[in-house]
């Protein structure tokens, strides 16, 4: 556990770091990041720098049947595919659905039909898709419900709504190798407590990444992908438990808990360029040992209740809004969040 003072002491040591909350309104253009230019492998094996690859990268949907989450969705995948430079692919980091954390499997089914309705009218880009945590149904319900016996229980529901084989994979594209995490696992909450889940690889798949990372060639730029984030500022502003001594302490719910050990991985594989995440909602950059950590802002902004965190007469908050990510032969990369035109004409809806 760290202190306060020592958390932000250290964050504000980090070249790069993001402004966290930074105002960024529907049509409005951020300021873009692109990497140090330092040598490495992947830049001296690459050649002169050209663009490898367009992607969008849309996280936390939170689609419902309520405030007209659906055809929200529907505008954010016209609002990408319109995109004058079009992107060739879309990455999705999960929480597709509003909530199967805590629903019985009657509504699951029903948020998976909303999502996969929308995506088969609305959507005409390839997608390739992670899950979130309010993905995974039932891992919120009491430890005695009989939902718990169910084959779907858990991951499963989630992997049929999005036709995952498996949880984690990964795929290369551009010339560029890409690693789809699964952030979850089952949690010890209670009741429906939070808890539910927590922030982590397992083993399994911790060996799975050590060897796909190890397989990928050194001259191969690596993007990590994952639910929660990896290494997050935002997260650490988010905290707002203390323990006793007035330490912040971060929880596992919403960083995950084995960053260091994933970090500690990544300095040994120089090529491992990009840690892409959503969850928090949050506009979020961090760039430490030649990685850059990047949370991007949720498609459904405030669960589709608004802009995230606005603060009155000064910022009008993060907009609901998607990424774009022009990634290149060298492992260099910049990030564009845009609004899609999200409104709040329906938020009483």
């Amino acid at each position: 556990m760290i202190n306060r003072r020592e958390a932000l002491q250290k964050l504000a040591s980090i070249a790069g770091l993001a402004a966290i909350g930074t105002s960024i309104r529907a049509g409005e253009t951020p300021s873009t990041g692109s990497l140090l230019a330092t040598p490495d492998p992947v830049a001296s094996a690459a050649g002169p720098r050209k663009r490898a690859l367009r992607v969008a990268h849309i996280t936390d949907i939170h689609v419902n049947e309520k405030r007209h989450a659906p055809q929200w969705l529907a505008e954010c995948f016209h609002k990408i595919q319109s995109e004058k430079d079009a992107p060739s692919l879309i990455l999705n980091t999960g929480d597709c659905v509003m909530d199967s954390l805590k629903c019985d499997e009657t509504q699951a089914r029903r948020l998976w039909k909303i999502w996969n309705d929308v995506a088969k009218s609305d959507l005409s880009l390839p997608m390739r898709p992670g899950l979130g945590n309010h993905d995974c149904w039932g891992w919120g319900l009491p430890p005695a419900d009989l939902a718990r016996k169910d084959p779907d229980f858990g991951r499963q529901l989630g992997m049929e709504g999005l036709s995952l084989a498996k949880s984690y994979y990964s795929f290369d594209q551009g010339g560029w190798h890409f690693v789809m995490l699964e952030s979850l696992q089952p949690g010890t909450g209670k009741n429906g407590s939070h808890a539910s889940y927590m922030a982590a690889l397992d083993d399994e798949q911790f060996n799975w990444l050590k060897n796909d990372i190890k397989a990928t060639p050194a001259s191969t730029p690596i993007m990590i992908m994952s639910h929660v984030p990896i290494m997050s500022a935002a997260a650490v502003w988010a905290s707002r438990r203390k323990d006793d001594d007035d330490r912040r302490l971060v929880a596992n719910t919403i960083m995950h808990s084995d960053a260091n050990k994933l970090m500690n991985l990544f300095q040994r594989h120089p090529n491992v360029k990009i840690a892409l995440s959503g969850h928090l909602h949050l506009l979020d950059r961090v760039d430490l040992n030649g990685v850059s950590y990047l949370c991007n802002g949720a498609v459904c902004g405030e669960w589709w209740k608004g802009y995230r965190i606005p603060v009155p007469g000064v910022s009008k908050g993060i907009s609901p809004g998607y990424a774009m990510l022009n990634l290149y032969n060298d492992g260099s990369f910049d990030c564009e969040y845009k609004g899609f035109g999200w409104t709040d004409k329906y938020v009483n809806a």
